[in-house]
């Protein structure tokens, strides 16, 4: 279970980031086929307002079950904003909260990819494996994606739900 939960917190900026990964190929024609799924969330920035695990994870390995992840984040996380560019990179903005000083406000975090029919949203960050989540909603002020990650002895699923900044 450690291994899963150090992949979790590893990726749980970038679920913001809360962490999103896949190959480009196709990526601009699947944009082009579905523009009107696409636009709710492409091109504006999202701020992660909740994240939790169903059930439960020990998320920051203390010894106890957190079902509310975005209260486990650093401070300097939680201001953090990410885009989905219709060129289908990712950008994050590191918020008025650096958590090194060396940070720069905006960097590119990857690209991503939409398969409209199962509402797959893909992202593909250098030197991780792709995350796969699913839109359970996109609005013009919302955003709601689910991962599904399976723990030693269970599967878990987390929801991370944005607003538009």
């Amino acid at each position: 279970m450690e291994s899963i939960t150090k992949h979790l917190a590893a990726i749980a900026p970038l679920c913001l980031a809360i962490a999103l990964a896949c190959p480009v190929t196709g990526c601009q024609n699947s944009a082009a086929r579905s523009p009107s799924v696409n636009s709710s969330f492409m091109d504006k920035y999202w701020v992660m307002t909740a994240f939790t695990a169903a059930p439960g994870i020990d998320w920051d390995l203390d010894g106890a079950t957190e079902t509310d992840i975005l209260a486990k984040l650093e401070p300097c996380e939680k201001d953090d904003a990410i885009m989905f560019r219709k060129d289908n990179q990712v950008l994050r903005h590191h918020g008025a909260n650096r958590c090194d000083e060396d940070e720069e406000e905006t960097e590119e975090a990857g690209t991503w990819q939409y398969a409209p029919a199962t509402r797959q949203l893909t992202r593909n960050s250098e030197g991780s494996r792709p995350v796969v989540y699913t839109v359970v909603e996109a609005t013009g002020g919302k955003l709601v994606l689910q991962q599904n990650v399976e723990g030693k002895n269970k599967r878990h699923v987390l929801t991370a739900t944005f607003k538009a900044k």
